[in-house]
């Protein structure tokens, strides 16, 4: 196998990480913005952290959205 092939498969692999993790990433931010919804006990139940919770998950929500769309318009 050529070194040309290896790279092609090793960037096709990577590519492949790279595009679960936006799946992940989105599957968290929906997460963490029901979370901030629900109702539970404990410390990290407040009001405060529910806040904090849903403003983490929008913002990767949005962050994610962004990246999605800069890949989508760049080919890269």
């Amino acid at each position: 196998m050529s070194n040309r092939s290896k790279f092609l498969i090793g960037s096709g692999i990577l590519n492949l990480i790279h595009g679960g993790t936006h799946i992940i990433q989105f599957a968290q931010s929906i997460f963490l913005i029901n979370y901030s919804n629900g109702c539970s006990h404990g410390w990290l139940d407040s009001p405060y952290m529910s806040f904090v919770w849903g403003a983490v998950g929008i913002v990767t929500l949005v962050t994610g959205i962004y990246d999605y769309r800069h890949h989508k318009k760049c080919h890269d």
